[in-house]
């Protein structure tokens, strides 16, 4: 005779009712929000604290003008560069020689104001320049044209922006 398996009864448990509690969407949209101002926040900071090729550049033209840095000149100006001060219709100085002469005699302490800027070949700035003899100074506009990771033009304009 085959026996019978006895099989216990299915117990289920008595349903409780839930009851709907936002509090863990609220914290999940909270959290979803806090990661997306981070990543906004870095794609927007993270441009501002790189520097460009040009705009290094540039910094270590002042650097090496403000400080008279003979070595420096000569690493960052192409032997064939030009010099061009405020509208002259010739170059003030031709030549990384006559460059390293003119920073050499100029005494210039050179200031950055704000930012530079960069597109293509130009790099652009403004500064506020004083040297020996005229300790009030004036602002200028500098601009760059780089080839080859070298500069092999200047251009200074002052005392046209006022």
């Amino acid at each position: 005779m085959l026996q019978q398996q006895a099989q216990a009864p299915l117990v289920r448990p008595a349903s409780t009712s839930r009851t709907w509690s936002p509090v863990p969407w609220l914290v999940g949209a909270v959290v979803v929000l806090a990661i997306a101002v981070l990543a906004l926040g870095a794609m927007v900071i993270q441009p501002s604290l790189t520097t460009t090729p040009g705009e290094e550049l540039a910094n270590r033209a002042i650097a090496a003008w403000t400080d008279f840095n003979e070595d420096e000149l000569r690493a960052i100006y192409a032997e064939d560069a030009f010099l061009w001060t405020n509208i002259a219709t010739e170059p003030t100085a031709s030549g990384i020689d006559e460059i390293v002469d003119t920073a050499r005699t100029a005494g210039l302490k050179v200031e950055p104001i704000g930012k530079i800027s960069e597109r293509g070949h130009l790099v652009w700035g403004l500064s506020h320049v004083t040297n020996a003899y005229d300790v009030s100074g004036s602002d200028e506009v500098v601009v760059f044209y780089v080839e080859n990771g070298k500069i092999t033009q200047q251009w200074v304009v002052w005392d046209e922006l006022e």
